[in-house]
């Protein structure tokens, strides 16, 4: 592992033990601290040349923060469905995701889709130079750039995005499911109003925004519902990224989608992805 590596691997550390699940603290606190600025731009800065170590370790962390804190969490909160007499069901564990969580996975992709907005603008700066200089174009996955003064390589520049790109799209497809789940239980008239009969409050729901569980069905909260629109913006960009440099993956799985819809016999099939 080489000094790069480990730098990266420090500064994802860093992040992973200030985001709110970990941290406690709320995502304005965290994003206004200097030295957590600081940290993001040295990761941001470092995707120009470490681009495929940086988007595999956000991607590992989006997937442990995303699975392994539900699970606690849902633990927690079936013993307090059980303590008051309602049966949870798998929908309100699922659609009901604590806001530190939904918080922690906001501020990572933001990071990921600012290091992939990084790493494009400087490929395809690079790939004008090669264009103006009549350099033609080859077909290594990456570049050396070479000090002008003594022509030793200073730094090697990724070609395309990582080779995980299958993997990024899995993890990243399920903040698309996400969304649909709170559309889903979005009231017509977008008020804070629960389905009627005796609700409980939502322990998913921070205390800034409402929302209620009735009968084991999770509710509109205009905080989580909020946090879910930014998450769902900021995947879509990185799948964008994804789509311009690996298109072949990208078209792979809609092309399995479509095949699944126009075989299925499910009455509501699963189509959020699409």
């Amino acid at each position: 592992m080489n000094g790069d590596t480990k730098l990266v691997l420090a500064l994802i550390t860093r992040i992973e033990l200030k985001l709110p699940c970990n941290s406690g603290k709320r995502l304005e606190t965290i994003e206004a601290d200097p030295l957590v600025q600081q940290t993001v731009s040295a990761i941001v800065d470092l995707s120009r040349f470490r681009f495929s170590t940086i988007v595999k370790n956000l991607t590992h962390l989006l997937e442990t923060i995303s699975k392994e804190k539900i699970i606690i969490h849902s633990d927690e909160r079936k013993k307090r469905f059980v303590h008051l007499g309602i049966e949870p069901t798998t929908m309100v564990l699922e659609d009901s995701m604590p806001v530190d969580i939904l918080q922690s996975q906001l501020f990572v992709l933001k990071i990921f889709s600012a290091c992939v907005s990084h790493h494009w603008k400087c490929y395809r700066g690079l790939q004008r130079g090669e264009l103006l200089n009549g350099i033609p174009k080859t077909s290594q996955s990456s570049v050396e750039i070479k000090n002008n003064s003594n022509g030793h390589v200073n730094r090697v520049i990724s070609r395309h995005p990582s080779s995980d790109a299958k993997y990024i799209l899995k993890v990243l497809s399920r903040f698309l499911h996400q969304m649909a789940n709170q559309e889903e239980n979005l009231p017509k008239d977008q008020s804070i109003i629960g389905v009627p009969g005796a609700g409980i409050p939502n322990p998913g729901v921070g205390s800034g925004g409402g929302g209620m569980v009735n009968g084991g069905y999770a509710v509109y909260s205009t905080v989580t519902y909020e946090i879910v629109c930014e998450i769902f913006n900021y995947a879509g960009r990185v799948i964008l990224y994804i789509s311009a440099s690996n298109w072949s993956v990208v078209f792979s799985r809609i092309k399995s989608r479509i095949a699944y819809l126009t075989s299925t016999y499910d009455e509501w099939p699963e189509t959020a992805d699409l």
